[in-house]
């Protein structure tokens, strides 16, 4: 039987694939932190979240992987691994998710940060 946060990292990559990014605020909770870098302040309004996926519009993806490596009910944790043509330019990408969901299996606390293969 698949978690939550299993749920939910399938989720959030089916949304990529389709580049819907107006569908990424259905994954968090009202209340929720999304972070993308550890040293600015998160971002805690669902309009600006939709803003920010809005970079996938633009992507011819090549490869999307996201695979669980703590998978329970409310905390998770993934690594994912990202190539697509971006602007004409090949762009390849590693990194990590950290999620907490709250009850109803929304993130309260949105966590990613990556590298980029030069």
């Amino acid at each position: 039987m698949r978690t939550a946060t299993e749920i939910w990292f399938e989720k959030l990559k089916d949304i990529w694939l389709r580049k819907a990014s107006d569908e990424i605020k259905e994954l968090v909770s009202d209340n929720f932190s999304y972070y993308e870098d550890p040293f600015e302040a998160p971002v805690t309004d669902k309009g600006k979240l939709t803003e920010m996926w809005k970079e996938i519009e633009g992507q011819d993806i090549e490869l999307l992987e996201i695979d669980s490596l703590v998978a329970g009910d409310s905390l998770g944790s993934a690594r994912y691994h990202f190539v697509a043509q971006i602007n004409g330019a090949r762009h390849e990408s590693k990194g990590s998710y950290f999620v907490e969901l709250d009850k109803e299996g929304k993130a309260i606390e949105f966590r990613q940060w990556w590298n980029t293969k030069k």
